[in-house]
């Protein structure tokens, strides 16, 4: 079956409803204020689009992509978002309440000061994301690649982050209290505070 694309257009179609979409792509599309309600977005593809305050509410995405997006007051409560892409897009002032997140890339997405508590990012790439503010207690980073995130003023109470690669992180101003962490990684947070450590 024939990929459906949407190239260079203005959409305001009412996505609304449980159908499926799979494979559907979106190049440059402006999809403002549009209505994605239960939706199932399997394999979809957005990229460089306008979703500003999009209704994603209680929808699953599943294996999608939203690359260089604008999702700016977008609605996600309850939705699912199982090993989605969201590299360079912005999540500001968007509604992620009763969100469920498995894995996925959020490499250069902007996540500041959402409230993530409990989610699982295990496995996900997440090189210079920007999670400034953020409150990620509890949240899983097992085997994530966190290169370079900004967590300043994030609190990581609880959180896990045994086997995540965290080369570049400045922690000096992250809340780290019963954090989970290697001794490597221990060793890395000490040097941030200008620990010297010994051999």
């Amino acid at each position: 079956m024939a990929t459906t694309v949407y190239e260079d257009q203005a959409i305001n179609d009412d996505w609304d409803g449980t159908d499926g979409f799979h494979g559907i792509q979106f190049l440059r599309c402006r999809l403002v204020g549009s209505v994605w309600r239960n939706a199932l977005l399997i394999g979809c593809e957005f990229d460089g689009c306008d979703l500003t305050g999009a209704e994603f509410q209680g929808a699953q995405v599943v294996h999608s992509a939203f690359v260089n997006c604008r999702l700016a007051r977008s609605s996600w409560f309850g939705a699912t978002l199982d090993g989605a892409k969201w590299t360079g897009s912005g999540l500001e002032n968007a509604d992620l309440r009763g969100v469920r997140i498995r894995g996925g890339d959020w490499s250069y997405a902007n996540l500041r000061h959402h409230d993530l508590r409990q989610q699982d990012f295990g496995g996900a790439r997440m090189v210079m994301a920007d999670l400034y503010g953020c409150n990620l207690g509890g949240v899983n980073f097992q085997k994530a690649n966190l290169s370079q995130a900004i967590l300043t003023k994030a609190s990581l109470v609880g959180a896990d982050f045994r086997g995540a690669e965290v080369e570049g992180i400045d922690f000096r101003q992250v809340d780290l209290t019963g954090a989970q962490l290697t001794s490597d990684q221990a060793i890395l947070v000490a040097r941030a505070y200008g620990a010297h450590i010994g051999v």
